[in-house]
């Protein structure tokens, strides 16, 4: 596999038997950490009188996003990797992909058509395009303790509640406010700050494992999975492979009954769960040490995990020792041995056993996508769960601390949320108002659901708009508190819909407002 170059996403999407989609065809969806957050996919639409050409759309999901600020390549291949079609989408362009239909059928082998789409790091995602993170150091309105050895970090049990709920479980079981994690100091920073923002930078892969196991061992309930480079699917049966190099260092010095756990990865065909291997030194022999390989699923996992049967194949392989294949369903809650090993010991100090693991998943259904995934130990992480977590939070209710009334309705948020995401909120808790210092904010000039929009953005980051009157509403809310993202997603929203309303509309809303993105 090729070195992946910093900052570069590759999504490959390969279309077999493309002369039989004669209208259109989508991809599966996909994120990365540099394009803006949300589910992407690619479409390709015929068009023409004669459907003699085919657009290739990059989408995403409620069609909000600007895609003016991306920037890709495109190449359409062949089987055999040769360009066909190649185009470069700067930023601020809009891209050109029309392909003449009849050119790219003469041009396919085997009826294989691969569009491969390049981000590059010119796509990275502007900071003002984006809320600030939830600070996790500032204490403001924390209400519980984590400790470790040197740390101390004051947080908010919401937020645990959201992200970590078998620790606010325990809290709550010993009337507890404060815990102390049997796990070094930078460990635990490094998973608050992931609770908190979704995102970890690594340094390395030994941190990596050392995160890994501390999440697996305090039940965190998306552990940290490492950042995808590239993701390539097709149309057929639905399989996930992982491909990972697994350095276990100064293996000769393991003594016998040692486990080691790798790092977690991602199954997305079994309810996104989460599965990770084990390595057990076993027993010495006249081969060498003896060792087997594992795979496992992760304990909250297994609970969550769809109904299907998840078929599983194997491939382990070290130095010049060659490789084991196996297979194996797994219908409940078990540990399978998919591989056995002999190595003899080595004086070499920094003896190193790197084993090279493939893994294969499908599950029962019958799904036509195939998706593999490689992945960098070394870029930083980002959760695709944080924005939805968020949003149940905020939904809940749970350990709410202020009261948003608008007209008949009473919507419950968090301080500290509203404070990182408005300098209007902020201003308002941190002063010694009427307001702030019994816990309700009374807003009458703003309808109850645009309230509702507003506060579910400044959770999630997501915005779900389908009208033009909510989206002028919503502008208005965000400009009152100051929410620049959310000025911004709308102004794009409206723009995207242009040619749905009246233009002399989109020009007194300009005048009303100034708005320089239309």
């Amino acid at each position: 596999m090729d070195k992946p170059v910093e900052n570069e996403f590759t999504f490959t999407w390969i279309i077999k038997n493309f002369s039989m989609y004669h209208d259109s065809v989508e991809s599966s969806y996909f994120s990365w950490k540099n394009v803006p957050p949300c589910d992407w996919f690619v479409r390709l639409k015929a068009f023409g009188s004669d459907k003699d050409y085919v657009d290739v759309f990059l989408c995403d999901w409620l069609d909000n996003e600007d895609k003016s600020q991306i920037c890709y390549r495109l190449e359409a291949l062949d089987c055999n990797e040769k360009i066909i079609f190649s185009v470069e989408k700067p930023k601020g362009k809009e891209a050109q992909n029309h392909l003449e239909r009849k050119f790219l059928l003469r041009s396919l082998i085997n009826d294989i058509l691969i569009l491969k789409f390049t981000f590059n790091r010119d796509s990275e995602i502007n900071p003002q395009d984006l809320l600030p993170p939830l600070p996790y150091k500032n204490g403001l309105f924390s209400d519980v303790v984590l400790r470790a050895p040197g740390a101390e970090f004051k947080v908010h049990k919401a937020i645990l509640w959201a992200r970590w709920p078998k620790l606010v479980e325990k809290l709550n079981a010993e009337e507890i406010p404060e815990i102390v994690l049997d796990i070094e100091s930078n460990v635990l920073e490094a998973i608050v700050k992931y609770v908190y923002t979704g995102s970890m930078d690594f340094s390395g892969y030994e941190f990596h494992a050392q995160v890994s196991v501390a999440a697996i061992k305090y039940e965190l309930p998306h552990p940290i999975c490492a950042s995808s480079v590239s993701i390539t699917c097709q149309t057929q049966k639905d399989v996930q492979n992982i491909l990972f190099e697994w350095p276990i260092k100064n293996f000769s010095t393991l003594s016998i009954n040692t486990v080691v756990h790798s790092q977690v990865f991602t199954v997305d065909h079994d309810n996104s769960s989460e599965w990770y291997l084990i390595l057990h030194v076993s027993e010495d022999t006249s081969l060498g040490r003896a060792f087997e390989i594992s795979v496992c699923r992760v304990r909250e996992a297994v609970e969550q995990a769809s109904g299907d049967n998840i078929f599983v194949r194997s491939k382990i392989a070290f130095e010049e020792s060659g490789s084991l294949e196996n297979e194996h369903i797994f219908e409940k809650d078990e540990i399978w041995k998919c591989a056995e090993f002999s190595r003899f010991l080595s004086t070499d100090p920094e003896d190193i056993l790197t084993l090279k693991c493939e893994l294969k998943f499908s599950s029962d259904c019958d799904d036509r996508n195939i998706t593999e995934v490689s992945y960098d130990f070394s870029s930083p992480v980002n959760c695709i769960y944080l924005r939805d977590d968020l949003k149940n939070l905020y939904r809940s209710g749970n350990s709410a601390d202020v009261d948003i009334i608008a007209g008949p309705k009473t919507f419950q948020a968090h301080k500290f949320i509203l404070c990182s995401r408005s300098p209007v909120f902020k201003k308002m808790f941190e002063s010694e108002i009427t307001e702030s210092e019994h816990s309700c904010i009374q807003i009458s000039d703003v309808d109850p659901h645009i309230i509702d929009y507003m506060l579910e953005f400044l959770y999630s980051e997501c915005i779900h708009i389908f009208d033009p009157i909510a989206a002028e509403n919503l502008y208005v809310a965000a400009e009152k508190y100051d929410i620049a993202v959310l000025k911004k997603k709308c102004s794009y929203w409206k723009k995207s819909k242009l040619h749905l309303f009246q233009v002399i509309d989109v020009s007194e809303f300009v005048k009303r407002h100034l708005d320089n993105v239309l």
